[in-house]
């Protein structure tokens, strides 16, 4: 009715910005402050994980997209990534030993004991993939998972070199679409020829258009799982990290065994 014009102009009909669009907002604008207010409340309300998953990951797709097709100007897209690089920053300083959205996507809280030998995350081309193979380390490191996210410098001969060192069983290749694709396929057929025994997990953080044609992509290039979300990324980090504790447990028990054999009297030499 008439009388009820002036409510409707006042309240609007249109619904609240998601948090989403809010923090991208704040981006564009080159405004850290609130930028970074905006994380901190997101933060406070539904934990570390939901707010990479459902905030700042999802701000930086666009931010990649628009850089992809030529709508994001260099400048602003530089400020978009130096302002979530700097809030990842300060998030990685905290504790966030009680996060429920890590203890959530882990299934068993967070005061599992830091394995020996760390989850590689490696970004598979620019600095976007970076800031994201960061953001999924300070992940996977709140739920008692040693990781480590490794420069985008890296050249693939640098990265092999180092998992076949270390003897590092376990990988997480770090892709912001829509780029990175091709070199994700890259980072698995050279890795994967290199270390056969290597268990390669892809991100392809917050991606949902074509997924089924990319998911077969890598997996013909050798990836082991593909996953869109931090918490599923996570989950599925932590139950390849059982099966690979099994397979070498199961190995230690065998060769124990074969050395007791051997130490019978009378056994074969």
């Amino acid at each position: 009715t008439p009388q009820l014009e002036v409510f409707r102009i006042l309240l609007g009909r249109e619904p609240a910005l998601s948090p989403v669009i809010r923090f991208y907002q704040r981006l564009l604008a080159g405004d850290e402050d609130e930028a970074a207010e905006l994380a901190d409340e997101y933060l406070e309300q539904h934990g570390l994980v939901a707010l990479y998953d459902e905030v700042i990951v999802p701000a930086l797709h666009p931010a990649e997209t628009d850089r992809h097709s030529g709508r994001l100007h260099a400048d602003a897209e530089r400020t978009v990534r130096e302002i979530s690089g700097a809030i990842v920053e300060d998030l990685a300083e905290r504790p966030h030993a009680a996060d429920s959205g890590a203890d959530a996507a882990h299934g068993s809280g967070s005061t599992r004991p830091p394995t020996e030998r760390p989850v590689l995350c490696v970004p598979a081309r620019d600095e976007a993939d970076a800031l994201a193979a960061g953001m999924f380390a300070q992940v996977l490191h709140v739920q008692g998972i040693t990781a480590e996210a490794v420069s985008q410098e890296l050249l693939v001969g640098e990265i092999g070199q180092r998992l076949g060192r270390e003897d590092i069983p376990l990988i997480c290749i770090s892709a912001l679409p829509p780029g990175a694709i091709s070199h994700t396929r890259y980072l698995c057929k050279r890795l994967g020829a290199r270390l056969p025994e290597l268990t390669i997990v892809v991100g392809l953080w917050n991606a949902s258009e074509n997924l089924g044609r990319m998911r077969t992509r890598l997996m013909d290039s050798g990836a082991d799982r593909i996953v869109t979300t931090f918490a599923a990324g996570a989950a599925e980090v932590a139950r390849k990290k059982r099966e690979l504790a099994a397979v070498a447990s199961g190995r230690h028990a065998e060769d124990r065994g074969e050395e007791r054999i051997a130490s019978r009297p009378g056994a074969p030499s």
